[in-house]
């Protein structure tokens, strides 16, 4: 009894003595759309998909901007595998 008693015990200072693994993974990617590969923007060593929105209609800075409507619904997109769930994303659009 007396030793199941003291593995309990070691069992329980193991696990409450077991560092919480938090592993923070930062990445920071800007799209100006000065630069298309194909059907993706190359920014860097990163590729986002979606080119076909690029217009030089307006542009907050460079000579491109991204434009949306009905039929081109979506711009710059940027597919990351590593997601997890719990995990938090922030995105910034000007």
């Amino acid at each position: 009894m007396r030793l199941t008693t003291f593995c309990v015990l070691v069992s329980i200072l193991f696990f409450a003595c077991r560092e919480n693994q938090i592993q923070e993974f930062n990445l920071h990617v800007l799209c100006g759309g000065e630069t298309i590969s194909g059907n993706k923007f190359q920014e860097g060593n990163q590729y986002l998909f979606n080119a076909k929105c690029r217009t030089d209609d307006y542009s907050r800075t460079g000579s491109y901007g991204f434009k949306l409507f009905d039929v081109q619904q979506y711009g710059p997109s940027l597919r990351i595998d590593s997601i997890k769930q719990g995990d938090v994303v922030y995105a910034s659009v000007y």
